[in-house]
């Protein structure tokens, strides 16, 4: 059955790191981090705090993506402040022919790593497609300005 999930990967060029942040569509959060042509070390998926724990009264009508979301916006985030400033998969929902793992009983909140999702992640994303310069200067007409784009200002 196939599954959705919503995630990004960035990269850092000076000193050549990855990180690759999904959530699934029943809220575990998968990271995976390392350098680049190598395979990726994976950190234990986080549950959401809705499925651990339905009974705080706080987090009573919450939608159960409501915090994994909010904890992939912030990985974002810290990843953008720590040097990750290169884009190689933008953030992206994406429909997955992998089956996610079922998640494990309350009593025993340990869900397994799940390398397949992360590889199906980013064979199915899309990358950016990097414009070169020669790429610009070989149209007829070169860079559009906003005037001649249609963009009044």
């Amino acid at each position: 059955m196939p599954t959705t999930v919503v995630g990004f990967r960035l990269g850092k060029a000076a000193t050549g790191r990855q990180v690759t942040v999904l959530v699934t569509e029943s809220g575990v959060l998968h990271r995976s981090h390392g350098v680049y042509g190598q395979p990726p070390k994976l950190d234990t998926p986080k549950l959401p705090l809705r499925y651990l724990r339905p009974d705080l009264p706080w987090m009573q009508g919450e939608h159960v993506l409501t915090g994994p979301i909010s904890a992939l916006r912030g990985h974002h985030a810290t990843a953008m402040k720590n040097g990750y400033d290169k884009v190689l998969v933008p953030p992206a929902c994406v429909r997955l022919e992998v089956e996610e793992h079922p998640l494990p009983p309350r009593e025993d909140p340990r869900a397994r790593v799940h390398p397949e999702l992360t590889e199906a992640f980013l064979g199915t994303a899309p990358h950016p497609t990097p414009r070169s310069r020669s790429t610009v200067q070989s149209t007829p007409s070169g860079p559009r300005s906003a005037s001649r784009s249609g963009c009044e200002t």
